[in-house]
C-alpha cells in the first residue's frame, strides 16, 4: 500500500507515538503526575476545579501547537522532495 493510502486509512498516526519507559518524556510525565497528586491534596474543591480548567486549556494549546508543528514539518519535507525532484542536476552556483 502506498504511503498516502496508509496515511488516509489511519495506519500511520504521528500523534500516537509510544515513549520508552526511561525516556526524557516519560520522566517528565511522571513528574507532572506527582505534582498533580500533590496539588490535588493541597487544593480545596474550588482550587482543584481551577487547576483542572488550567490543565485542560494547556492540553488544548499543546495540541494546537503540535498540529501546527506537524503541518510545518510536513511542508518543509514536501518542499525538500519537490526541490530534489524538480532540480535533476542540482543548482548551479
Amino acid at each position: 500500500m502506498l504511503f498516502l493510502e496508509e496515511f488516509w486509512y489511519g495506519n500511520i498516526s504521528p500523534g500516537e507515538e509510544k515513549y520508552r519507559p526511561n525516556s526524557e518524556y516519560s520522566k517528565s510525565f511522571r513528574t507532572m503526575e506527582k505534582c498533580e497528586e500533590l496539588l490535588k491534596d493541597k487544593l480545596d474543591a474550588e482550587g482543584w476545579e481551577v487547576f483542572q480548567e488550567y490543565a485542560k486549556a494547556q492540553m488544548e494549546a499543546n495540541s494546537l501547537l503540535d498540529c501546527d508543528s506537524f503541518i510545518s514539518g510536513f511542508r518543509i519535507g514536501a518542499k525538500a522532495v519537490m526541490d530534489v525532484l524538480l532540480e535533476p542536476g542540482g543548482r548551479k552556483t
